[in-house]
């Protein structure tokens, strides 16, 4: 599902872009219970789900008994992260004060070209300029005496601190600077980035999930997103592998147990996860289901053996067959979303066909068949193929560096020289016309 993004993704957006080049080169609806899928007699059932995608597969009756959900294993606790974690320093900003005024509005500058590089190849260019970038967003952004930014920049702002899907894509590129050797931030910064979104959870209403925007007694009772919520999940998890914070691994638990209230089993296509929790828009695509079943697939690498794992597989696998099944196009490409009268919306946007390459990555780390490589594989070339002579840059900056990421770890795989060059192309683009 798409909705207008806000504009100053323009300038963070391009974080994410700009790091990935420095690596490369170098109304609520009440809460619902949901039946589990019917418990498989082993994880090679679940998998074969996922493998047996692209033909029906059969769905079980609505009215059909369910065997009892297993006994999830108890993911870690706040607790645990108190005793372990590093200090992450106050989390909320004080809003008392209101929208920044003229007089102290952080002075916008315009990203500026290095004149030199420390060895003067095109990795050392890239990294300055990520880091360069990073720096501009926070003297612009960072909400002082936080770890949160702000939704804009200018006069007319009329929110202090950004929504989630904005701060979503901060953890992102943070976790991507940690990772490029020279820049400065560091694992304890991605932990610290990560934690500030605590300001948005929401643990009054059942299951606890992440709010739009922050959650009372500092915000207010806003709408949930399964759309937000599973990307934050996603870079909680990466989150999680960089740096071990508990923490972030209990979120992403919470996270996918929020998205299988929003499982479908009444509409046309039966499946697929809603866009929001509530009765405003009932539209069911690959931006929450395909993309919370690469959450779960990353979160069931990093479980413990057991039935929380093996619920969890269940689930992703799932979710994976629905989106085969009901979005994709069938030369590799995904749509977006069903609409409530069955209807399609066939936009192809960028991030969409990213989340499902990376779904098909996870699924090949998780069996090594390369019939998921081949998958991945035939979404990267038809994406490209469909976005060549520019039109890649039709679609948001956000999108496409969700894209890019994901044909980045599909370039670790299975290389493929166009996959990097457009990846240039593109960057280079930004750089020139963005700042």
């Amino acid at each position: 599902m798409h909705r207008p993004r806000r504009w100053w993704l323009g300038v963070l957006a391009a974080l994410p872009i700009l790091a990935l080049v420095a690596v490369t080169i170098a109304a609520l609806r009440p809460s619902r219970q949901i039946e589990p899928p019917a418990p498989m007699a082993s994880v090679e059932a679940a998998i074969d789900v996922a493998r047996q995608a692209e033909s029906p597969v059969p769905r079980a009756s609505p009215t059909a008994s369910a065997t009892a959900t297993p006994t999830p294993t108890e993911p870690p606790t706040e607790t645990v992260c108190a005793t372990s974690c590093p200090t992450a320093g106050p989390i909320v900003p004080t809003l008392t004060a209101g929208s920044p005024t003229p007089t102290t509005l952080p002075t916008a500058e315009p990203v500026p070209e290095p004149q030199s590089t420390p060895d003067g190849t095109v990795a050392s260019v890239w990294r300055w300029r990520a880091q360069a970038t990073l720096d501009a967003m926070d003297r612009t952004f960072a909400v002082p005496g936080s770890s949160l930014y702000r939704e804009r920049y200018g006069i007319d702002a009329m929110f202090d601190v950004a929504f989630l899907w904005p701060m979503t894509q901060v953890v992102a590129c943070h976790i991507d600077m940690a990772q490029v050797r020279g820049t400065l931030v560091t694992a304890g910064d991605v932990r610290r980035i990560s934690k500030a979104t605590e300001a948005y959870y929401d643990d009054t209403r059942e299951p606890p999930a992440f709010s739009s925007y922050l959650a009372p007694p500092v915000g207010w009772l806003s709408d949930r997103y399964y759309d937000d919520n599973v990307w934050l999940g996603i870079e909680l998890m990466r989150t999680w592998q960089l740096t071990g914070d508990p923490l972030a691994l209990a979120r992403a638990n919470e996270i996918f147990d929020f998205l299988i209230t929003g499982w479908d089993t009444e509409g046309p296509a039966p499946g697929g996860i809603f866009w929001v929790e509530g009765n405003s828009n009932s539209d069911r695509g690959t931006t929450t289901t395909g993309t919370g079943a690469l959450l779960g697939l990353m979160l069931y690498q990093a479980l413990p053996p057991g039935p929380r794992a093996t619920y969890v597989l269940d689930w992703a696998t799932k979710m994976y067959a629905w989106v085969y099944e009901t979005l994709e196009t069938g030369d590799g490409l995904f749509r977006d979303h069903v609409r409530p009268d069955g209807t399609i919306d066939y936009a192809p946007y960028s991030y969409n066909q990213g989340a499902m390459i990376g779904a098909n990555l996870e699924l090949y780390r998780l069996t090594g068949d390369a019939l998921f490589l081949d998958r991945a594989e035939r979404t990267a070339h038809a994406t490209l193929e469909l976005t060549k002579d520019h039109e890649i840059s039709a679609q948001e900056i956000s999108f496409n560096g969700i894209f890019f990421w994901f044909l980045l770890q599909l370039d670790d795989v299975r290389p493929a020289p166009e996959y990097r060059d457009r990846l240039l192309t593109y960057a280079e683009q930004l750089w020139e016309d963005q700042r």
